[in-house]
Formats: C-alpha cells, structure tokens, sequence
C-alpha cells in the first residue's frame, strides 16, 4: 500500500466526487457512463460495503456497480463533502424508481480517499444505518 501523503486538494475532490455521484446518476440511462465512474478510481482502489467482501480494482467495482445500479431506471444524488482526517466523509440521499416502477429514497454517508493522483483509492459506502 502506498503510504504517501496525497496531495490532492479540495478543488480536486469536489470535482472528483461530484463526478462520481453524476456518473451513479447518468448510468441509470448511458451504459457508457459506467467506463466514466471506472476512471475515477485508481488501478487498485478498494471499496468496502458493511456485510460484503472488499472488491479491489477498479474493473471489479465497475461490475459491483453495474449489479447493484441495474435493478433501477432512474436514480438522483445529492451530496455534500465534508473534509475529514485522511479524507472525506460525504452524506448523501437519492430518489430512485427501479425498474419495476418503484419509487424509493435511500441515504448514507460514503467515506472517500483520493490518492495523489486525484483518484478515489477507498470507498466505504455507508448505506442507511451502516453510515
């Protein structure tokens, strides 16, 4: 693991998490949209969701999120960034309608870390309670 400082600043982190969510949001229509949240993580970034294995790799979070997004046909995020030691810490809420017509809302809060690079290393999505 790389334990170098990032130098990333909060310029760089808002656009790169303000990306990630409107790439959530945009995949619900552009199957493209999903090699764009692919390029937002680093070659090895893990993301960690509270029952589930690590998935590293930003190959393998793309799979997680074409699974996880393709039980919905429209999706919006809003968010808001807090700096927190080491990184961000980012509530969130959406409204969703599934494919099935359903409409829900969900909320949490994610827990980023950008490398030096201005990619997301680590992800710990906190969905609900698990926030």
């Amino acid at each position: 693991m790389n334990r170098r400082k990032s130098r990333t600043t909060g310029v760089v982190a808002v656009t790169v998490i303000g990306r990630y969510f409107t790439q959530l949001d945009l995949a619900m229509e552009d199957e493209g949209a999903f090699s764009g949240l692919e390029g937002l993580f680093s070659e090895n970034a893990s993301l960690r969701l509270k029952g589930y294995d690590e998935i590293r790799g930003c190959g393998k979070i793309r799979e997680f999120f074409q699974a996880l997004l393709g039980k919905n046909r429209e999706m919006k995020h809003v968010w808001e960034i807090v700096p927190e030691q080491g990184g961000f810490r980012v509530p969130w809420a959406a409204a969703c309608v599934s494919k099935a017509g359903d409409v829900f809302t969900m909320e949490g809060t994610d827990h980023i870390v950008l490398d030096a690079d201005g990619k997301i290393q680590s992800l710990f999505l906190g969905i609900g309670t698990e926030a």
